[in-house]
């Protein structure tokens, strides 16, 4: 008898300088995990695909949008960390025609099977999966995504933790979750990496198994 497979979730994050769907996005990263695999944040991070692209491009070919108090947001001193990495031009930028196919060679080199039972999550459904499916209609390609696999990761540990934490008021956040040394705010991989370490670890208040997780969560 064949061991069971379960399926391979996926967890992406843009960064964006707008707001709506039609934004010009600077950069995303996708991370392929399975909830009962527990991985370190430095595992998670080197897993994932991290596309860049190019801003200029977007906004001068593509018509995507920009807004300006998104764009000051990224230059203030609380977000320089990220700017350098994420929005500044570089030599790793490619154009946002690249998406697809960049993405399913990824998808399929790692056995990503869909249908499978997969979910598909992100830090808010009004903001991520619009802007994917609003790319894939301006080239005409189809979502790859089906809607009704999206889940929100901040609906999950909001509705876990209260189980075990009945003063949790975090609106998607974890109090005293023990963030991964070398976490940066903001850069694509490392949000993912957070996210699905942050579920894991209300599940696993819920069932008092965080013992079980030494080594695996960064220091306070």
């Amino acid at each position: 008898m064949s061991e069971l497979v379960t399926p391979q979730h996926i967890i992406y994050d843009w960064e964006t300088v707008d707001n709506k769907p039609t934004s010009a996005v600077a950069s995303v990263a996708f991370i392929l995990f399975r909830p009962e695999e527990l991985k370190t944040f430095e595992e998670l991070v080197a897993g994932a695909l991290r596309i860049k692209f190019d801003l200029k491009q977007q906004l001068n070919e593509l018509g995507r949008t920009y807004d300006k108090d998104t764009i000051a947001w990224w230059k203030s001193e609380e977000q320089k960390d990220a700017y350098q990495t994420v929005i500044k031009p570089s030599s790793e930028d490619v154009p946002l025609s690249s998406l697809r196919c960049i993405l399913q060679g990824w998808l399929d080199d790692n056995l990503y099977i869909p249908n499978t039972g997969e979910k598909i999550w992100t830090r808010g459904n009004e903001f991520d999966p619009p802007i994917l499916s609003n790319i894939y209609q301006q080239f005409g390609w189809e979502n790859p995504f089906p809607w009704w696999n999206i889940r929100d990761v901040r609906t999950e540990i909001d509705c876990i933790t209260p189980y075990w934490d009945p003063d949790h008021n975090g609106y998607g956040y974890i109090r005293d979750f023990p963030y991964p040394e070398g976490f940066i705010k903001h850069k694509e991989e490392h949000d993912c990496a957070r996210d699905i370490l942050m579920m894991q670890y209300a599940h696993m208040g819920l069932f008092k198994k965080l013992d079980a997780a030494e080594g695996v969560y960064g220091k306070d």
